[in-house]
């Protein structure tokens, strides 16, 4: 019979080695809290351009998961943005 192995992976990212603050604070950021939206990161790091952050930190080797979460704007449209999420 073989034995079972269980894998466990890592609840806290390592911080990039790479000098780019804006992206160590985004990994810390998403250490503490479990993800970050734009408005997130726009109002508690100034960083306007998560995106190509979010982007930058994917071709580090960081797999971070987009989730997409709908609201409704003043004038009673759809609209919608983008949670960042760390992916096991």
């Amino acid at each position: 019979m073989a034995e079972q192995i269980e894998i466990k992976f890592p609840t806290i990212h390592p911080e990039p080695d790479i000098g780019a603050n804006q992206q160590k604070d985004i990994v810390r950021w998403m250490n503490e809290y479990g993800s970050i939206t734009p408005f997130q990161a726009l109002r508690e790091l100034g960083i306007m351009r998560l995106a190509s952050r979010i982007g930058e930190l994917r071709k580090y080797g960081y797999q971070i998961d987009t989730q997409y979460e709908e609201f409704t704007t003043r004038y009673n449209r759809k609209s919608r943005y983008a949670r960042y999420v760390f992916t096991r």
